[in-house]
């Protein structure tokens, strides 16, 4: 097991294993896991709000990426550890399940730093969002948050599917409306471009969320 106290609250440690085995382990391994996506949750929510233009603390959000991708990669080397020493069949398919959600919610956070470079990039450019296409992140955010509220409880996975589809229409829906700004010169090809990046990253972090659930 990966020695890993300066970054773990629960796992990293051989007491997990003595005191209860596999089943001790497994339950430490979804709280380090639930740790890590309350991490990602806190970054995204402030990356969408610095994007619409709210006062936030962006080392904060470096920092909260560094954990994760810390976490994300001593996650890793703890359950491919466990996963190469267990013979247990059903075991090893909760232990990647697990891995796969730590991958999925790394990418959350991913998303999370592309949307502050984004935000940068509008700043840099002197561009301005107007009042519709601040509506139309809000909307997003309200539809992410739904689904984080759901993704980690595998039986709402049908819910999160339904959210997810909504993101996917959304997507469409707002690309259609900045082609009608940009052919009435509401915006600017270079805002729209960074705005069709937004909304993709977006879409991801729907993807991402329904891959979790």
């Amino acid at each position: 097991f990966i020695a890993s106290e300066s970054i773990f609250k629960f796992l990293g440690h051989d007491l997990n294993m003595r005191l209860g085995g596999t089943a001790v382990h497994l339950e430490n391994t979804r709280l380090e896991i639930n740790r890590l996506y309350e991490i990602s949750i806190e970054n995204l929510n402030n990356s969408i709000d610095y994007l619409l233009g709210e006062k936030v603390d962006i080392k904060s959000i470096d920092d909260n990426e560094d954990l994760v991708d810390r976490l994300n990669e001593g996650i890793t080397k703890e359950i491919t550890d466990c996963i190469s020493h267990e013979s247990n069949h059903a075991v090893s398919e909760s232990y990647s399940a697990y891995l796969n959600i730590s991958h999925n919610i790394e990418r959350l956070s991913d998303h999370a730093v592309n949307l502050v470079e984004y935000a940068n990039e509008f700043k840099e450019k002197n561009i301005t969002l107007n009042e519709v296409v601040k509506e139309e992140i809000k909307n997003f955010k309200n539809i992410i948050n739904q689904m984080l509220s759901k993704s980690m409880d595998g039986s709402l996975v049908k819910e999160v599917e339904t959210l997810e589809d909504i993101t996917d229409n959304m997507t469409i829906e707002y690309k259609q409306n900045m082609v009608k700004r940009l052919s009435t010169q509401v915006c600017t090809a270079e805002g729209s471009i960074i705005y069709s990046n937004i909304l993709i990253n977006f879409e991801r972090v729907g993807d991402h969320l329904l891959n979790i659930a």
